[in-house]
């Protein structure tokens, strides 16, 4: 997701009397990196390539790569990413006219827990879930309402 998208790159989308709905659907661990070095195939200080979202994006009770096993107390991490409230700014920012009725966002996701970190042929990777945790559906958000402290 880049911030800086111009407001008049669709002339007539964003409209006073609509609601805008943005959904993201993922089943995998992804990241908007505040620097895309972090995508770099090429540093190797980053660490495998696939795993780098996780590991710079998501602070455990675990945070070592060569030690498989369930992570617990999982949190964002902001070194490399960009901070929920960035996003929240954003977003208000496409619908200027009360946005708390005016927007939905939602997320179509894996369920967030647990976090199990394995290893495939030496390298560190996320492992899947069951398949009945994977088809539990649950629900989440990290945003608050707005003007709630």
């Amino acid at each position: 997701m880049h911030f800086k998208t111009r407001r008049n790159g669709n002339p007539g989308f964003l409209r006073r009397d609509t609601i805008l709905a943005i959904v993201f659907v993922t089943k995998r661990i992804d990241c908007s990196a505040r620097n895309p070095q972090l995508f770099d195939p090429h540093d190797p200080s980053l660490g495998p390539l696939g795993f780098r979202c996780f590991e710079k994006g998501v602070r455990c009770d675990v945070n070592d790569r060569d030690v498989p096993g369930e992570r617990h107390l999982c949190k964002p991490a902001f070194d490399w990413l960009y901070k929920v409230k960035e996003y929240v700014h954003f977003f208000e920012s496409l619908k200027q006219e009360p946005p708390e009725d005016r927007m939905i966002l939602a997320a179509i996701a894996g369920p967030p827990s647990p976090v199990v970190v394995g290893h495939t042929k030496g390298t560190p990777t996320l492992e899947p879930r069951s398949r009945v945790e994977s088809a539990r559906a649950e629900t989440s958000s990290s945003v608050p309402p707005r003007g709630a402290k």
